[in-house]
């Protein structure tokens, strides 16, 4: 099982975030998916993590994206995980409207 601990101490560091997005303007679920699948492809692409859609799937202009980052720095995961939103809203129309952020260590 995970600890949540304040010092790194272990060599497996695991950031978690999930984001809620806005995406204004979108009027099917194809034209959601369509801008998602830009989001997920430039985002993987350029921090080299994992993520996923994961909630309100079944809505318009609303998404939830899950993000997962392993590292064995921690600066490295705070950096690239803090960087992620901001980044969003600058390459795109979406506005982040909740993002939280757990740092699990391992080992």
């Amino acid at each position: 099982m995970p600890r949540r601990i304040e010092r790194e101490e272990n060599k497996l560091v695991v950031g978690v975030l999930s984001l809620e997005l806005f995406l204004d303007g979108r009027q099917s679920l194809k034209e959601k998916r369509y801008a998602l699948r830009k989001i997920l492809d430039r985002v993987r692409n350029e921090f080299n993590v994992s993520i996923a859609e994961t909630g309100f799937q079944d809505l318009w202009q609303r998404s939830g994206l899950g993000i997962t980052m392993v590292s064995s720095d921690r600066r490295i995961v705070d950096s690239i995980l803090d960087r992620i939103p901001r980044l969003i809203e600058t390459w795109t129309d979406a506005q982040v409207t909740r993002a939280d952020r757990e740092v699990f260590y391992f080992g």
